[in-house]
């Protein structure tokens, strides 16, 4: 399917800055017109044709919805009408209502009020941190899926070539997971250096890079955003960030030594943890993940992002 690409004005700032200049063009949705309850999932219509509370897409994987529009009031100007839509987690865009979009179903609209929509509650680098956040989670849901069904492929008959023995099945589960947190891993350090890279843009005065400082990864970064630029977070004495040290370590025993654990603190961090285990094989300790703790490592990543962002854009504003 080929539709016109959608052209969105993205509004960016936190809530604090300017929430006071948007307002709901009006109160009350009234019904959907007959002609949405006529349409068809995968229709391609103009965004003007849906109904408030109407979900769409571009065509591609991503999905949003149709809210009440807002109107821009900024000092000096004359008033904006943004013909708006969220997506992700409260994240809003605005857009020409002559753009192509997908129909995907029709919603009933509840009073505005009700729906418990935040004005900019999230800034776009936010909303696209929970869909990534939200990625994973279905990311590894699949994966344990397609894990349960080669375990319940496998085949007793040990001449058959084409299918897994009970040993391989294990080794492919330990790999996968493995992969998959070292894929969390670099997701979080990329967006700790992206903070710092994107701070630095936005303020002119300051004058020292990320690639200034010594060191690399999260270490790097941690001390460029308290360093460089003095953030409120408190990264001293803070058990989320104690635990997201840890996750280094065992990204660091999964990339740099095979799953081998040779780190003595390491392995009395792994003993005390049920959700990881090692096993010996040929007089090595291997590093073993599973589901829970990679559930875990989402959950912990994006509490730590979400908490970060918060504070940073509270240093911004001040």
């Amino acid at each position: 399917m080929t539709i016109t690409p959608l052209h969105l004005t993205f509004v960016t700032r936190p809530a604090q800055v300017y929430s006071s200049c948007l307002r709901q063009v009006s109160s009350s949705i009234g019904p959907h017109k007959e002609l949405n309850m006529q349409m068809k999932k995968n229709d391609v219509v103009k965004f003007s044709q849906l109904q408030i509370g109407d979900y769409f897409s571009d065509g591609e994987r991503q999905k949003y919805r149709k809210v009440p529009p807002r109107e821009l009031c900024l000092p000096g100007q004359s008033p904006i009408t943004l013909n708006v839509f969220y997506f992700q987690s409260n994240c809003y865009a605005s857009i020409d209502p002559e753009s192509e979009c997908v129909f995907i179903k029709y919603v009933a609209w509840k009073d505005w009020k009700s729906e418990n929509l935040n004005d900019l509650e999230y800034t776009i680098t936010e909303g696209e941190i929970e869909h990534q956040i939200e990625f994973f989670t279905r990311y590894l849901e699949t994966l344990q899926s397609f894990l349960e069904t080669e375990a319940d492929n496998i085949s007793e008959d040990c001449f058959d070539d084409e299918s897994l023995s009970p040993q391989e099945v294990g080794e492919f589960i330990d790999l996968l997971y493995s992969s998959f947190f070292v894929s969390l891993y670099s997701f979080l350090e990329t967006q700790l250096n992206n903070e710092c890279r994107s701070s630095q843009q936005e303020d002119p005065t300051i004058k020292v890079s990320l690639g200034d400082l010594n060191g690399l990864g999260l270490v790097r970064a941690k001390k460029y955003l308290t360093k460089v630029l003095d953030t409120s977070f408190q990264f001293g004495n803070n058990p989320l960030w104690e635990q997201i040290q840890w996750y280094n370590k065992i990204r660091n025993c999964i990339v740099h030594n095979n799953n081998v654990i040779t780190n003595r603190q390491l392995k009395e961090y792994i003993t005390a943890h049920k959700s990881l285990k090692s096993v010996v094989f040929f007089g090595d300790d291997y590093l073993i993940l599973n589901k829970q703790f990679c559930l875990d490592a989402i959950s912990n990543s994006g509490y730590f992002l979400r908490t970060l962002y918060y504070h940073r854009r509270a240093d911004k504003i001040n």
